[in-house]
C-alpha cells in the first residue's frame, strides 16, 4: 500500500485549520477551546511560533491524576516539547514514519516558522481506509477479468474441440 501513496504530500490528508494558544495560557483556557471546537489538541506559540503541543492525554497525565488545579497551571508546564514537526513538502510515508519512529500522534506541519496544518494518526487511518477500498475494488476488478478470461478460454476450447470432431 506504501506505493499508493509513497509520493503524496502530507498537505493532502492534513486539517489546516489549527487551533493555537500561548504557552503563558492556562490549562483551563486549552480545555475550554479544545471543548468548544470539539478537537483533541492544541499547537502552542511563543511569540507566534509553534513550540509545543498539548493533547487531552497530557492535561489527564500531568494535571488530572497530578491533582493540579487547572485554572492556575499553565500551558508551558505541561505542553509536550520540544515540537516535532515537519515542512508540507514532506511525503506522507515520511510522516507515518516519522510518527512511529517517535510514537507520536499528532505532527505540526510548519514552513518557515509558519503553522500550515496537523496530521493525526486518525487522518492516516481514513487515508489508508480510501486506499484498502480502492485495492479492494481493483482486485475484484481483476477478479472478474480473470474469470471471464477463464470462460473465454473454456469457450474456445469448447468451440476448438467442436470443430475438431
Amino acid at each position: 500500500m506504501e506505493l499508493l501513496f509513497k509520493h503524496k504530500q502530507v498537505t493532502s490528508y492534513m486539517t489546516p485549520d489549527v487551533r493555537t494558544l500561548e504557552d503563558k495560557e492556562t490549562v483551563f483556557n486549552a480545555v475550554e477551546t479544545m471543548v468548544h471546537y470539539n478537537i483533541s489538541c492544541i499547537v502552542i506559540t511563543r511569540d507566534k511560533k509553534a513550540v509545543g503541543i498539548i493533547t487531552e492525554r497530557d492535561i489527564i497525565r500531568r494535571v488530572i491524576l497530578e491533582n493540579k488545579d487547572f485554572k492556575r497551571v499553565r500551558i508551558r508546564e505541561v505542553m509536550s516539547s520540544p515540537l516535532i514537526s515537519k515542512p508540507s513538502n514532506t511525503r506522507i510515508n515520511d510522516v507515518i514514519e516519522l510518527m512511529s519512529r517517535y510514537a507520536i500522534r499528532r505532527l505540526v506541519i510548519v514552513d518557515d516558522d509558519t503553522i500550515k496544518g496537523v496530521i493525526t494518526h486518525t487522518d492516516i487511518v481514513r487515508m489508508s481506509n480510501k486506499y484498502i477500498e480502492i485495492i479492494e475494488i481493483v482486485k475484484l476488478y481483476f477478479y472478474v477479468l480473470i474469470g471471464i478470461g477463464i470462460i473465454s478460454s473454456t469457450y474456445l476450447l469448447l468451440r476448438l474441440w467442436i470443430y475438431k470432431w
